[in-house]
């Protein structure tokens, strides 16, 4: 071989090699793809986490809504990511807060009655861990076998308890006097050492803030001035949610601080209004997300319904209502406003077409009811303390605490005389409890109804003897005789149903079974409690319908005639049948947020 021959070869050679080595240096391609979701299994989108994938990517688990004529509940679906077909997993009941377990083995969630479980993700029977004080609000699996769990329940910040079950215990609590009303969406650090979590303010969501718990010592920080539902990624960043949108910061994991400026890295992401958005991460850099942005409100629309189930529009205008109440006069209607920002209570007058505002303060006032003589309203908030509250109906006047709650307690109903109220509360031990206080004088909380399990919405009947209310662990109405409820207790519904509500009259005992509304005629001249079969009324689809927990969302008019409902509006953040994935994502993060 020539030297000129032999030159030209070693350049080429030098060129393969040159060529290979850059082509093993390029980071993998970034893949992104739409799965679609089958329509009998379709992603049920809600205020909390909805989907959750394994820490190897190779799973999704979401909740699907598994829907039977005008009734629904969620169930847990999983679908691997390299095939078509999904796999619900039978036997769980309502479920939400799904999340994997460090190893990806088994699944954990939350029950309709907030008890903590598992399931293999080859399925079976679930596993109790513990009890939630409320609803949950994210849930992180450590490397210790511990889970950390943020809950509704404002009078705790973040709970934890052991992935082989045990009593929870409070991590955090939020400090009043920084305006914290809620600590949300734990996240553990690798090693376990630390969790980030969501500030809620006292005020709109859009304030939220991102802080750190240093398990070690206790310790905690604010990181982020502005965000929700932080994650740390093994890039070396935080991503986290605001506005619809998903940013990133660097972040020094031994120092436990940001690094840098946030930069928006992924946008038009559904995020509820409650901060959490829904999108889920593996440790190897698959991004799994619902497509949307951040939560406007559903608006709904408050509707008379009669005994045939003909609908009219009550008038008043469109706007994300819950847990409605007419006054007793039948002229006014009182509901609480579930805005994005803030939750306040609102007085519609059917007469003048106007609406009253009765709260502007920056904490949520919920599930509103009137004084039989229609001078107040009482409702639940964390103004000055978790607890019962009262303002006159005519918005004048200052905000006056009745008594205070555990947990998320509330009022639900006032005995004939207007002299005691009835209200749950929360339990650790036993779940939802039903207590009394007198409104007149000391008010002194005495126990009701203390039961293991999760008893709401009691009501007594127009002659005081009789409490109704429903057992949403057995999704069973109930009867007992008041004031000694210990005398007699009879099912009278069957299990799947909630609400009941007597008629003014008390000859008639109203509950939701399913899509059906459904009446009990009651004999109220006996001693002991006689009533005969339940009769359907009518069926419809109307708001608060499916599952069996929180408070009545409808109410009846003094002539008994009509029934006031609250009808949603469809929009696109309510379900979803197609996710977007995108593989090797942690490579455009680089891009997008240099960290060195």
């Amino acid at each position: 071989m020539t030297a000129g021959a032999l030159a030209v070869a070693v350049v080429a050679g030098t060129a393969v090699w040159l060529a290979t080595r850059a082509a093993q240096a390029a980071p993998p391609p970034v893949k992104r793809f739409a799965i679609m979701l089958p329509t009998t299994a379709a992603l049920a989108v809600s205020n909390a986490r909805d989907i959750a994938i394994s820490p190897d990517g190779a799973r999704l688990v979401y909740t699907g809504s598994n829907r039977i004529g005008a009734t629904a509940e969620n169930l847990l679906v999983i679908r691997q990511l390299d095939r078509l077909d999904v796999t619900p997993l039978q036997g769980l009941g309502d479920v939400r807060e799904p999340l994997f377990s460090p190893d990806g083995q088994w699944i954990g969630f939350v029950s309709r009655s907030n008890e903590l479980k598992k399931v293999s993700v080859a399925g079976g029977s679930p596993v109790t861990l513990c009890r939630l004080t409320a609803s949950p609000r994210g849930a992180s699996w450590g490397p210790d076998d511990s889970i950390v769990v943020g809950t509704l329940d404002q009078s705790t910040g973040l709970l934890q308890c052991s992935s082989g079950g045990s009593e929870p215990t409070v991590l955090t609590t939020p400090d009043v006097k920084q305006a914290e009303q809620d600590h949300l969406w734990p996240q553990f650090l690798p090693g376990g050492r630390a969790v980030l979590f969501t500030i809620v303010p006292n005020g709109p969501m859009e304030n939220a803030r991102i802080g750190v718990l240093n398990l070690d010592t206790g310790e905690r920080k604010v990181l982020l001035g502005r965000g929700s539902d932080a994650q740390y990624v093994p890039t070396g960043h935080l991503v986290y949610a605001a506005s619809g949108t998903l940013h990133a910061v660097g972040f020094d994991l031994d120092r436990l601080e940001v690094r840098g400026d946030a930069v928006p890295v992924l946008e038009q992401v559904a995020t509820s209004i409650f901060g959490v958005a829904n999108v889920a991460i593996s440790r190897e850099g698959t991004l799994v997300s619902v497509p949307g942005g951040a939560a406007r409100g559903v608006q709904r629309t408050l509707v008379w319904v009669d005994r045939q189930g003909h609908e009219e529009p009550l008038g008043a205008e469109p706007r994300p209502y819950a847990v409605p109440r007419i006054s007793p006069d039948g002229t006014r209607v009182v509901a609480h406003v579930e805005d994005p920002t803030n939750t306040d209570i609102v007085v519609y007058d059917q007469r003048r077409k106007t609406v009253v505002r009765l709260t502007f303060d920056r904490t949520a006032d919920i599930r509103p009811m009137w004084t039989p003589d229609g001078r107040w309203v009482l409702f639940g908030s964390n103004l000055e303390g978790p607890g019962v509250y009262r303002k006159a109906s005519d918005g004048s006047g200052a905000i006056e605490k009745v008594t205070p709650v555990v947990g998320d307690g509330s009022p639900n109903n006032i005995l004939p005389d207007g002299k005691t109220l009835l209200f749950s509360t929360i339990d650790p031990a036993t779940g939802r409890d039903l207590w009394a206080v007198n409104l007149e004088g000391k008010p002194i909380p005495r126990p009701l109804i203390v039961d293991p399990g999760v008893q709401g919405n009691p009501v007594i009947s127009p002659d005081g003897r009789w409490l109704a209310y429903q057992d949403e662990s057995e999704g069973v109405v109930f009867v007992r005789p008041f004031p000694n409820v210990a005398a007699g207790r009879w099912q009278v519904s069957p299990p799947g149903s909630k609400w009941p509500l007597w008629s003014r009259d008390g000859r008639e005992l109203f509950y939701l079974s399913g899509a059906n509304l459904m009446a009990v005629a009651v004999d109220a001249t006996q001693q002991t409690f006689q009533w005969t079969s339940a009769s359907v009324l009518f069926q419809g689809s109307y708001s608060g319908f499916p599952g069996l927990t929180g408070p009545r969302n409808y109410d009846l008019s003094p002539d008994g005639r009509r029934f006031l409902m609250i009808k949603d509006h469809a929009t696109p953040e309510q379900s979803a049948g197609v996710l977007i994935v995108v593989e090797n994502w942690f490579e455009e993060l680089k891009r997008l947020v240099p960290t060195n």
